[in-house]
């Protein structure tokens, strides 16, 4: 099945996926810094379209074109802290080539990036402790939650929830079927826990939400995801009750209670939840 191009999903893998492997320029501030050829090259032969670059001071900054549309996925480059150079103003979108991109770039650095990126990209895997059950996410979350509530921090024991939400229609079971257990919450109409009915791990939830209901977005459990790693949060929310030795690391939004979907979520996102309601 090729892969789709999902750019938001492609950002998120992207900044985990860069390291001095990939360019020696990067840093932890800065992990775009030095990344535009290697990251052209690898977005050009895994999703196609073409490679286009604009002057810079002294260098040619590459990015890519997919389905006629500029995406120049290494622009974090120009914001981040210690930038070497301001944002193109105007881009040339000079057509190019993989090989002037790739012109005295070690081919490791290109295979480093390619091996990581596709290993970050779904379909993602999990299961439970058991392996009773097993479930695939046939795309990535449209959002991804980090809770600091009270209440996820009594149901799960632990200092916060990390949820990856997504249309149910998109979690499909591999082996086994959950348990679904009535649990109450802070919502008056509560939530259904999906639990493997042996090991008792909860896989994912079932909230009430305002624009779909209840059971057409599954809360994934992050951690019960074999590699979990490839799915960070997209936000904080209910900071306002977070443990106070919690530190926050500045790389997801943050809200000290919930917040507007509509105008956080990026809008691809935010059109596919409001697909599920039509």
């Amino acid at each position: 099945m090729p892969l789709e191009y999902d750019e938001f999903a492609i950002r998120k893998a992207l900044r985990q996926c860069w390291s001095l492997d990939t360019a020696p320029q990067w840093s932890a501030e800065n992990p775009a810094n030095g990344q535009c050829n290697v990251t052209a090259a690898v977005i050009h032969d895994v999703f196609g379209g073409e490679i286009l670059r604009t002057k810079m001071p002294g260098v040619w900054h590459y990015y890519n074109q997919i389905d006629g549309r500029r995406a120049d996925l290494s622009d974090s480059q120009f914001t981040d802290p210690g930038a070497r150079f301001e944002a193109p103003d105007p881009y040339q979108d000079e057509l190019s080539s993989r090989d002037a991109a790739m012109e005295g770039i070690p081919e490791r650095e290109y295979v480093a990036l390619k091996t990581a990126l596709l290993a970050a990209l779904p379909p993602y895997e999990g299961g439970c402790a058991c392996g009773a059950v097993r479930y695939r996410l046939t795309s990535a979350p449209m959002f991804v939650h980090c809770c600091h509530c009270t209440w996820c921090q009594r149901e799960s024991g632990a200092a916060f929830a990390l949820n990856a939400l997504i249309e149910a229609d998109r979690v499909v079971l591999l082996s086994g079927e959950p348990e679904r257990v009535a649990t109450p919450s802070v919502h008056p109409d509560g939530q259904e826990y999906c639990r493997c009915p042996h090991c008792k791990v909860a896989l994912w939830s079932h909230y009430p939400m305002a624009e779909v209901g209840r059971h057409k977005v599954c809360f994934v459990r992050v951690g019960t995801l074999d590699e979990p790693q490839h799915v960070p949060p997209d936000i904080h929310i209910y900071t306002s009750t977070k443990q106070p030795w919690f530190q926050l690391d500045g790389k997801a939004q943050v809200f000290c209670e919930h917040y507007d979907r509509a105008k956080v979520w990026p809008a691809d996102r935010y059109a596919r939840l409001q697909a599920l309601s039509a």
